[in-house]
């Protein structure tokens, strides 16, 4: 009983710190060791990052290069894209495809480079 009391007392102090400054003192060691927390993270993430940026990159590589397979097959066989209903078979068939996934290959490109920013900037410039 004895023992559990002054321990109590001599640690007092630290229970008197407030909320506020306990957030700030929190904020600082976050702040001074920002880089090594980010490296600290970064195999893994930076694994996950990059896998994203060229699932992405692939999502548009596909849709250019189907794109470009559609127009040559019309050029090749002569057809002319601007009869009304080759434009509106084209149109329905490959630039909707087109419009929906490009979005989605641009949204994880720019997703894994903003979501990442601070790993990156700790990999690639280490102070």
């Amino acid at each position: 009983m004895g023992f559990h009391l002054s321990y109590h007392r001599a640690h007092k102090e630290h229970r008197d710190f407030s909320l506020s400054f306990l957030r700030g003192l929190g904020t600082l060691l976050q702040q001074e060791n920002k880089a090594r927390i980010a490296r600290g993270q970064s195999p893994i993430l930076a694994l996950i990052a990059l896998s994203t940026y060229l699932g992405g990159l692939g999502i548009i590589g596909y849709e250019i290069y189907y794109l470009a397979s559609a127009v040559s097959l019309l050029q090749k066989t002569g057809v002319s894209l601007l009869d009304t209903p080759n434009l509106a078979s084209f149109l329905t068939e490959y630039l909707v495809v087109f419009f929906e996934l490009t979005p989605l290959g641009l949204a994880m490109m720019l997703g894994s480079l903003i979501g990442m920013r601070d790993v990156w900037r700790a990999l690639l410039f280490p102070d």
